[in-house]
């Protein structure tokens, strides 16, 4: 800004202040209002000369220059009247159509067009008759018309003096220039950055340091480009990239960008998980701390909604594997949940937790991977028959207070049925297998598709999030998928990682070293539940082996545990489930061999009849509370030994001659 532009803008901001401050109390003007008394004629004859440079002065000059060019031109011409006539028209047309192009409005514009016009005529009388001759008419008509049309442009352009009177007037005060304002003065907009038309909010303190809004001009940049120009913003302020943070406001506005100067390096103080901190209401757990000082949080269920995954990435190194340990220790002393956890690294990935995880599967190329795709195999169970139970067999009151059967939609984690956590570390050992990954990849997409309504949530943990490390192209919906809940990254191999996981920062760029040389372990980006696309540092847990000695808080419902041991053959998945403490009869989720028979023999003679028989028919011939599993097992029993025969899944079934006889030899015996 140029130093007239500026006196020039001090002097509207004063007029506005006269203008819009109320005048104080008579007797008590107060300390910081000055009276401005009324100039005097000296005053006012003194001051004309230094304000000729300003716009508005020079415009009053106009009618004086005017008549200087025509007069100019008639002494240089007067030896050819016509040709002087013609050429002073055009210069005082020329000259008024200047003054016109500043006039607004329809008044304005017919005022020019008539003082135009009407100077011109004269003009050109005047030289074609070889002057004014001050006698005749004719001059003086002329001379009083021009003294007309001069009255509303000396009226307009008088000499005035703001304000009249003494009239109290409250000067603006201007605050002082802090020295976080004056840096980006400096550094940022006068030395033409990319962000030099853009402006800093009032800064506030936080822990260590300042923060403040970036604003940028709306239409001409965005908050991705003040991220971009991250790099700027350290050389201004000259801090390592650990002390200043630039993200996204988290109201999410397209011309904000918050901006973080540290003092000192917050993000390398080292933040010691203390205990559990998961909430049972929320689903939420404090897992870090942002620059500021602000908690992170991750969720790891919603009520109302159900269980949330969490992808993390992150090179090696990074810290994944101690974020992992704060994963499990909060699901591990939760009621509200159970920890599983997939090791294909020979164990070694989350060691301390190998006797403390309800199920801990342990593969590597030395001894298989058939443990890991046993405990995948049995995720994609629980899901199934959680959500055919949730569909048509549980029993609960909805927000209206009725009760209803079936028909839940999402899932709340109780102690009955709690949450289960899958921990799937080094996943693409498993997805890239030459003879697992494409059965990996279909169990690992079934499970995610179904999760957060059956209350199974997974944490996949990659290297890099690309879709050849998962698996190849067919990882995409599964991508997608985890993508959708939190999404951990820490320092990753590749620029393109951010927009692979839905960040707009990236985490390639996070410093492998804080500003004091330690290396920054822990350092990572979240897009949680608090909308917060920032660095944190994430708690790191001392003792994890400690903790996973204490018991588990949370245990896994007999309907689960029963599908998670069930076999893999999915011909013999039971279709409802009963659940002590919830479902009114508790009978064994899978009859044992004897028991099979003896359901067999409590069959056979409800199809004696010889008629052919749906399963719902037979079902309904017994007690009330009777597991329809229990009667699924006797029917097979009796199919297998031929007893009774049918011609598929959900076809009737009808006794055979064998069945008969065995009937007739029971009668017989009895």
């Amino acid at each position: 800004m140029t130093r007239r532009r500026r006196q020039q803008a001090v002097a509207e901001q004063m007029r506005a202040a006269r203008r819009d401050s109320p005048p104080p109390p008579a007797d008590n003007p107060g300390e910081d209002t000055q009276v401005m008394p009324r100039p005097t004629v000296r005053e006012r004859i003194g001051t004309a000369v230094s304000y000729i440079p300003d716009s508005n002065q020079r415009a009053r000059l106009l009618p004086p220059l005017t008549v200087a060019a025509i007069a100019a031109d008639g002494m240089a011409l007067n030896g050819s009247p016509w040709t002087a006539a013609g050429v002073a028209a055009t210069t005082a047309a020329g000259i008024a159509a200047l003054k016109c192009r500043r006039i607004t409005g329809r008044a304005g514009w017919g005022y020019g067009a008539t003082a135009a016009g009407y100077a011109a005529a004269w003009a050109a009388a005047i030289a074609a008759h070889g002057g004014v001759s001050w006698a005749g008419p004719t001059d003086a008509y002329l001379l009083g018309g021009a003294a007309l049309l001069a009255i509303p442009h000396a009226y307009k352009r008088r000499w005035r003096y703001d304000p009249v009177g003494d009239v109290p007037v409250e000067l603006p005060r201007f605050e002082e220039v802090t020295e976080f304002q004056a840096v980006w003065q400096d550094y940022i907009v006068d030395n033409g950055t990319v962000l030099s038309a853009a402006r800093l909010s009032p800064e506030w303190e936080v822990p260590g340091g300042h923060q403040a809004e970036v604003i940028v001009p709306r239409g001409l940049k965005s908050t991705e480009d003040v991220i971009a120009a991250a790099k700027t913003i350290r050389s201004a302020y000259d801090k390592s990239p650990t002390q200043v943070i630039v993200e996204p406001t988290v109201d999410g506005r397209a011309t904000r960008a918050l901006l973080t100067v540290l003092k000192r390096d917050v993000l390398a103080d080292s933040r010691v998980w203390t205990g559990p901190t998961l909430d049972p209401e929320t689903g939420l757990a404090v897992i870090g701390a942002y620059p500021d000082g602000a908690k992170t949080h991750m969720q790891f269920f919603a009520r109302g909604s159900g269980v949330i995954d969490t992808f993390v990435a992150g090179t090696k190194g990074s810290g994944k594997s101690r974020f992992l340990d704060d994963i499990a220790a909060n699901v591990h002393l939760t009621p509200l949940g159970v920890l599983w956890v997939s090791d294909p690294q020979e164990g070694q990935s989350l060691s301390d937790w190998i006797d403390a995880a309800a199920r801990y599967a342990i593969g590597g190329e030395e001894i298989g991977f058939d443990k890991c795709m046993a405990m995948l195999r049995a995720l994609r169970r629980i899901v199934y028959r959680r959500s055919a139970f949730f569909a048509r067999e549980f029993e609960w009151v909805d927000k209206k207070g009725r009760e209803r059967k079936g028909g839940k939609t999402f899932f709340d984690p109780t102690p009955e049925i709690p949450f289960l956590y899958a921990l799937l570390d080094e996943a693409h050992l498993l997805v890239q297998h030459s003879e697992h990954g494409k059965e990996a990849l279909k169990l690992l997409g079934d499970i995610a598709k179904l999760s957060r309504k059956t209350g199974v949530g997974l944490t996949y943990v990659a290297h890099t999030p690309s879709l050849d490390e998962m698996g190849g192209h067919k990882a995409g919906p599964l991508r997608a998928m985890l993508r959708e809940g939190n999404v951990v990254a820490f320092r990753t191999g590749e620029s393109v990682a951010h927009h692979m996981l839905g960040l707009k920062s990236d985490p390639s760029k996070l410093s492998p070293y804080f500003a004091d040389g330690r290396k920054s372990q822990g350092l990572a980006l979240i897009k949680g539940p608090d909308g917060r696309d920032a660095p944190f540092r994430s708690e790191y847990v001392e003792d994890p082996y400690g903790i996973a000695q204490m018991p588990a808080a949370g245990q896994l419902d007999a309907m689960s545990l029963e599908a998670a041991d069930a076999p893999d053959n999915p011909g013999r998945a039971p279709k409802t489930f009963v659940v002590p403490g919830i479902a009114k009869a508790a009978v064994p989720m899978i009859p044992t061999g004897a028991e099979q028979q003896s359901w067999a023999e409590r069959i056979l003679p409800v199809l004696a009849d010889g008629e052919e028989h749906t399963f719902k028919t037979i079902w309904t011939a017994f007690p009330d509370g009777t597991s329809d599993r229990s009667i699924r097992y006797g029917l097979k029993a009796l199919i297998k030994d031929g007893l009774v025969h049918t011609d598929g899944d959900k076809k009737p079934y009808r006794i055979t001659h064998a069945g008969r006889a065995r009937l007739e030899q029971k009668v017989a015996v009895a």
